[in-house]
């Protein structure tokens, strides 16, 4: 069963053991989880062959960077990443993409859709463009294709932290 992005975004903030989160992602055939007294902490459910990474955060890591979490538990949903195109060994996404987005605008259509971004930054170690938003009160992070901006290659879905505050993504808290 595939996963819809739009769906999981609204467990952003909760922790890994909340019980609806829990169900939902054991109906998509999930299991593993980031989990106190592990010998290993792995903060990182990838679901390559969807072109998802559901991402998480210890407690000491989401309190350190202002994260405010929705429900208790040791790691906190803080990151969704969306691999629009194939890249990091994830196959791209083929569900449908939140706030009107769609796989092949550019990021001029982007900012048609979603307006001025509150912040712009050139990655140059993925040669990318990167436009942030602040929308539904989450940190909102489109990567394009290419530095002239072409299309979308993946959506990061975020918490607001310290770093979006800083940098006038998100209202100080």
């Amino acid at each position: 069963m595939n996963i819809e992005a739009v769906a999981l975004m609204k467990f952003l903030g909760h922790s890994s053991i909340h019980q609806r989160f829990d169900e939902y992602l054991h109906a998509h055939e999930i299991k593993r989880r980031p989990k106190i007294g592990g010998s290993t902490y792995n903060p990182y459910i990838e679901v390559k062959k969807q072109g998802l990474n559901i991402i998480f955060l210890g407690d000491n890591e989401s309190n350190e960077k202002g994260i405010l979490p929705r429900s208790r538990g040791g790691y906190i949903f803080s990151s969704l990443d969306i691999y629009v195109k194939k890249g990091d060994g994830f196959s791209p996404y083929l569900g449908s993409l939140p706030f009107g987005l769609s796989r092949e605008l550019t990021q001029v259509k982007v900012r048609d859709v979603l307006g001025k971004p509150r912040h712009v930054t050139s990655d140059e170690e993925w040669s990318a463009n990167v436009d942030f938003y602040l929308l539904q009160d989450l940190v909102v992070a489109i990567k394009y294709t290419d530095m002239q901006g072409g299309a979308i290659s993946m959506v990061d879905i975020r918490l607001p932290d310290s770093w979006a505050r800083d940098h006038g993504i998100a209202p100080k808290a």
